[in-house]
């Protein structure tokens, strides 16, 4: 699957669960504004956590934060520009949206693929490492839309150490 950038959109249907955080860095926070997230990516949400552990960084500060698949007016006028997104993590706003018919659409390594990429974004502060037409032999998991699942679960664990690698030192993490 070949064009994988991330998104969550909060559906208003869908089931969440509220997940109790550590205090948030962010000072506008209330110490116990739970993080917010879809029913579907919370186990996600759960292997990461748990593999950034595992690779040495810390908890991760989620005070407030909300990943699912409820899309906004805005939200919808930017995939509206960028129709190949199909994910996105949006920093200001502590926020990770996924396309519902995208996600729905994938299997395990697709989504586990999709979110990793995302939540690089909002937790690791990475960018994109390749355009998606620059010419480049090393893919990992924030190309920006350039490697597909079945790559992906190929070499997840050599993509996932790469990607805890990338940036331990601005890592968002709890104080």
């Amino acid at each position: 699957m070949k064009g994988l950038f991330s998104l969550l959109i909060w559906s208003i249907s869908a089931s969440y669960a509220l997940v109790p955080m550590p205090r948030a860095c962010n000072p506008k926070l209330d110490d116990s504004t739970p993080m917010r997230a879809d029913s579907e990516i919370v186990s996600y949400w759960d292997e990461f956590q748990a593999d950034a552990l595992k690779a040495g960084l810390p908890q991760f500060d989620t005070s407030g934060f909300e990943m699912g698949f409820r899309m906004t007016q805005d939200d919808t006028d930017f995939l509206s520009r960028y129709p190949r997104t199909v994910a996105f993590c949006q920093e200001s706003t502590k926020r990770i949206i996924v396309k519902r018919e995208y996600w729905q659409r994938l299997d395990y390594w697709g989504k586990r693929l999709v979110l990793r990429h995302e939540f690089g974004h909002c937790f690791l502060n990475l960018e994109h490492t390749h355009a998606l037409d620059a010419p480049h032999t090393d893919l990992n998991i924030m190309d920006a839309g350039l490697m597909d699942a079945t790559e992906y679960a190929r070499n997840a664990s050599q993509y996932d150490t790469d990607l805890f690698r990338s940036n331990r030192t601005t890592a968002s993490v709890s104080k």
